[in-house]
């Protein structure tokens, strides 16, 4: 069982982080471990208290950008399952997550990539609001109704076509979704936009109109491309690509 996790983001200087060589992904994420009603759990999650306080800013400010790379490309983030038989043996759990890091190189140059500076790597925010706008995951629920996700797997955005860059591009928009005040805020104006119709049965050709619907219009939100330029701006220093309008 996995809980989620509250984390507050705090900005900092960026000039000490801009000194420090990146390290291995096993240096900056942790396993957690808790008990809840004599249920025992873990989670895995970015290390945002290291002992070298030039990470400090950067690994606070980039916590939810680390936790999307590691949900979607790290292989501990699919074998951690098999763990949870594992507890409450702790030292076991946090043996295998180490080795399972340890052994990943693709997630390793993946996550040290994202370290890169002067990066001449450009994106439009075009493309941003694309991305951002399929982290809105509509499906079925049941035979008639409709779900929303907003979460770092279960999403849309893997279908679209980008460069070499796109798991940053990815990581990005879900670190600024999480960093709104009301992140539905763009689904629920894109849905009273659509016509009633789309939401009067469900069968697979109407759940699929409904969905590129929402996205196209969550897509072109003014609103939606001044926040991804302001937490663009705000997470610069610590950023591996260029944002071009």
């Amino acid at each position: 069982m996995r809980f989620p996790t509250s984390v507050v983001i705090a900005l900092g200087c960026a000039s000490a982080f801009a000194q420090a060589a990146p390290q291995l992904p096993m240096d900056r994420y942790d396993v957690h471990f808790g008990e809840q009603e004599g249920e025992y759990y873990f989670y895995i999650a970015p290390d945002s208290l290291t002992s070298h306080a030039a990470w400090h800013p950067r690994d606070t400010a980039m916590w939810a950008f680390d936790l999307y790379l590691f949900d979607n490309y790290a292989e501990a983030a699919y074998e951690q399952y098999a763990w949870e038989d594992l507890l409450p043996d702790t030292a076991r759990v946090r043996s295998a997550f180490q080795h399972a890091l340890g052994k990943d190189t693709a997630f390793a140059k993946l996550y040290q990539r994202s370290f890169r500076s002067g990066s001449t790597s450009t994106v439009l925010i075009d493309t941003l609001m694309r991305i951002a706008a399929r982290f809105y995951y509509l499906h079925r629920t049941g035979t008639t109704g409709l779900d929303l996700h907003l979460c770092t797997g279960i999403n849309r955005v893997k279908e679209l076509a980008h460069d070499g860059d796109g798991p940053y591009y990815a990581a990005f928009c879900y670190q600024a979704i999480r960093d709104m005040d009301d992140p539905y805020l763009y689904y629920r104006k894109a849905k009273e936009a659509l016509p009633d119709s789309l939401y009067s049965d469900m069968p697979t050709d109407r759940v699929l109109a409904a969905e590129q619907g929402l996205y196209d219009l969550i897509a072109e939100d003014i609103g939606l491309r001044e926040f991804l330029l302001a937490e663009y701006a705000r997470k610069e220093p610590w950023l591996c690509f260029r944002l071009a309008r």
